[in-house]
């Protein structure tokens, strides 16, 4: 048999050193991207880990507001309701009160509520909000209003002539929006961290019912669903840029 010529097994090891080498490389380059790949995932792990804390310490903020301005109610004899729903206060029965088909009220208890309603925010959103955004708002780890909503409601058959429940409960936010403001005018100035005003409306008309009841018996009753027709007030906090800004 005749043997391989010395150039030959130069050749083969020189094809062998070259394919160790390219696979020597490509391991090279598969850990280099591993470990690009693994910092990433640990940078976005830690974006996460700082976001679920802003989260939870707007939504701590949102608690304490909202605790502040019960207390404030309550001690002043005004009927409140703490909803499940978080940021939201609700003005009991014999708070608020709206007469069937009606928007507005001058009934006196209803004009003590919003007085007393003004003054606990006049006292609590200050703490929260921007007088001058940026600069006049709340510094971290405290978290900014985002909007204060006044929301209305309304029972199964509240009506007026050229209104359903959805707009007549529109009506009655925007009436008590203007009430609130016209008591304590400073309120009006409260701004967002963007510069907005905090103070908005929505109108639910019967969507959020709390009675339960339907309109024949609201029709038959009309007392008995009057805390359908009511006012809450939503309080909600800016998204955590406060503290996104503290990301390595």
């Amino acid at each position: 048999m005749r043997r391989p010529s010395s150039e030959a097994v130069e050749d083969d090891s020189a094809g062998l050193q070259a394919v160790g080498d390219l696979m020597a490389g490509l391991l090279l380059l598969f850990m280099l991207l591993a470990m690009v790949f693994a910092m990433s995932l640990s940078r976005t792990e830690q974006a996460r880990v700082i976001e679920i804390d802003a989260l939870t310490r707007a939504a701590g903020d949102q608690q304490h507001l909202r605790t502040g301005i019960v207390e404030h109610l309550t001690s002043a004899g005004v009927p409140v309701t703490i909803a499940q729903e978080p940021g939201v206060v609700r003005l009991g029965e014999g708070a608020i009160r709206f007469a069937p088909g009606q928007h507005r009220s001058d009934d006196p208890i209803t004009l003590a509520a919003l007085d007393r309603l003004a003054d606990a925010l006049a006292e609590t959103l200050p703490d929260y909000a921007c007088t001058r955004a940026p600069d006049g708002c709340p510094q971290a780890p405290v978290a900014a209003l985002e909007s204060v909503l006044i929301e209305g409601h309304s029972d199964t058959v509240d009506r007026l002539d050229d209104c359903d429940n959805h707009c007549l409960s529109a009506r009655r936010a925007s009436w008590t929006r203007a009430q609130l403001l016209a008591r304590r005018p400073g309120l009006d100035e409260l701004r967002s961290r963007g510069g907005q005003p905090l103070f908005g409306v929505n109108g639910y008309g019967p969507d959020r019912t709390v009675t339960g009841k339907g309109a024949s018996e609201c029709a038959a009753d009309g007392a008995a669903c009057r805390e359908d027709r009511r006012i809450e007030v939503r309080l909600r906090m800016e998204a955590p840029h406060h503290l996104l800004a503290e990301q390595p």
